[in-house]
């Protein structure tokens, strides 16, 4: 083992000073509504972020510039938009092929202290099926949200 490397049970603490982080996923079948938020059943590593898995809310403690980043994955294209503080962001586009449509996103955004990001389905259509991941396939999910605050201090 590397002792060099930060312990997986321990909070992570990157050179240029990330103080928060976090990746937060989904492994079984989500549906969706159109205009409704989407829940992730999982945590990694969570470090001033907080969320409860099963619910569509993540919490931001910290104020800062964070890094956001999103994947979906689904049978149909769609449509996903990230609200912060519930103020809607622009909407993405998935795209795709062979049954099998992607939604990615990350951008750099100001936030302030106890921020709340959510995801949310605008497709016309009226649900998204999220497909589960089946048996032990524990590094594949069909949605993921990561947030890495990239300043020390504002």
């Amino acid at each position: 083992m590397n002792d060099n490397l930060p312990h997986l049970d321990s909070p992570l603490v990157l050179d240029y000073g990330s103080e928060a982080y976090g990746f937060i996923y989904n492994r079984t079948e989500n549906i969706v509504a159109r205009n409704m938020s989407l829940s992730f059943d999982s945590n990694a590593h969570l470090h001033k972020i907080v969320h409860t898995p099963g619910t569509y809310r993540i919490r931001i403690i910290l104020a800062g510039i964070y890094l956001i980043r999103f994947s979906i994955l689904s049978s149909v294209q769609s449509y996903w938009s990230l609200r912060i503080n519930n103020d809607l962001q622009p909407e993405l586009y998935s795209s795709g092929c062979y049954g099998v449509y992607e939604t990615c996103h990350q951008g750099i955004y100001k936030l302030p202290e106890d921020t709340v990001l959510t995801i949310v389905n605008q497709t016309e259509s009226p649900v998204v099926v999220l497909p589960e991941i089946p048996g032990d396939t524990e590094n594949l999910n069909n949605a993921s949200l990561l947030v890495l605050k990239l300043d020390s201090k504002i």
